[in-house]
C-alpha cells in the first residue's frame, strides 16, 4: 500500500514514517516546500504539518502550515485518501468532546489562532471535493526520549529538570489527555486506509494531572519542582474516544505506566 507523509521531519511524522516502513508499505516523504508531489500518485496521504507551542509568535507560519500548504495538496495532489491531523485543543471552549460537538471560537483572543487555523484546515479538508478526506484530532502525543520533544509540555519540563529546577506556571491539578506515540501511528494508518467516518478523536480517554508528571520527574531526576503561587488550573475535559474504540477495537496504553522510562528510569 502506498502512503505519503507530509511533515515527516516532525515528531509525529517521523514516527509515522518509521511505522509505515516497518509495516512494509511503499512510502513517499516530500521535502518541506517541495512541489514534486504534483507529479506522483500519492496513495493515502497523511498531513502532519503544523506548529505547536510557538504559534503565538509565528501567526503567518501557523496559517501557512495549517491551511495554505494543505490546500495545495488537496487542490493539486492525486491521492486515494487524505487524512488531516488536527488537535483536540479545538474543544477548548466546547461543552462536549464528541466529534460532532459544536465548537465555539473567539478570534479576538490571540491564543485561539491555533484553534481557528486547525478548524479552517479541517473544513477545507472535509469540503474540498477530494476522495476519502478525513480529520484526526490528536490529544497530547508522548513517546520515548521526552526530553528531546522540547515543544511539548513534557519535553519542556524534562529540559528544565536537566538544569535541576522546574518552575510550574500552572496548577498541580491541571489535567490533560496524553496518548502514546505507538498507539497514534498505528491508528492513523488504519483511519487513513479504511476509516468509515470523517472525523476521529485520537486520544487515550484518560487525563493525567500535572502533579503526576512532576512527581515522576522528581523521582527520575532528583530535580526540584516549584509551583507558582495561585497558578491557574488549565484543565481540559476528558476526550471522547468511543468512535475509534467501536470501529477499530482501539485500546490505548496507559501513559502513566511508561512515565519512569520517559525520564531515564526503566
Amino acid at each position: 500500500m502506498r502512503f505519503t507523509v507530509f511533515g515527516s521531519s516532525g515528531f509525529i511524522g517521523r514516527a509515522l514514517a518509521s511505522h509505515l516502513i516497518e509495516m512494509g508499505h511503499d512510502l513517499f516523504l516530500p521535502e518541506k516546500g517541495s512541489r514534486t508531489f504534483q507529479k506522483k500518485s500519492l496513495g493515502h496521504v497523511i498531513y502532519c504539518v503544523g506548529l505547536t507551542s510557538d504559534f503565538r509568535t509565528r501567526p503567518f507560519d501557523t496559517i501557512d502550515a495549517h491551511i495554505f500548504a494543505a490546500s495545495e495538496v488537496l487542490r493539486f495532489g492525486e491521492f486515494e485518501s487524505f487524512l488531516y491531523l488536527s488537535s483536540t485543543r479545538v474543544y477548548q471552549n466546547a461543552t462536549s468532546t464528541d466529534e460532532l460537538a459544536q465548537i465555539p471560537v473567539n478570534p479576538s483572543v490571540s491564543g485561539e489562532l491555533y484553534n481557528l487555523s486547525k478548524l479552517a484546515g479541517e473544513t477545507l479538508t472535509l469540503n474540498s471535493g477530494g476522495p476519502n478526506t478525513r480529520v484526526a484530532r490528536l490529544s497530547n502525543v508522548i513517546g520515548p526520549k521526552a526530553s528531546i520533544q522540547t515543544n511539548s509540555f513534557v519535553g519542556l519540563i524534562a529540559k528544565d529538570a536537566a538544569a535541576g529546577r522546574v518552575i510550574m506556571q500552572t496548577s498541580p491539578e491541571t489535567c490533560k489527555d496524553y496518548v502514546w506515540i505507538g498507539d497514534v501511528v498505528s491508528i492513523l494508518t488504519q483511519i487513513a486506509s479504511r476509516g468509515r467516518d470523517r472525523i476521529y478523536n485520537v486520544a487515550s480517554g484518560r487525563s493525567i494531572r500535572h502533579i503526576e508528571w512532576t512527581n515522576a520527574l522528581k523521582i527520575s531526576t532528583g530535580c526540584e519542582v516549584v509551583y507558582q503561587k495561585n497558578a491557574p488550573n488549565l484543565s481540559f475535559s476528558p476526550i471522547e474516544i468511543g468512535r475509534i474504540r467501536n470501529e477499530f477495537a482501539y485500546v490505548p496504553h496507559d501513559v502513566r505506566s511508561r512515565m519512569p522510562g520517559l525520564f531515564g528510569v526503566e
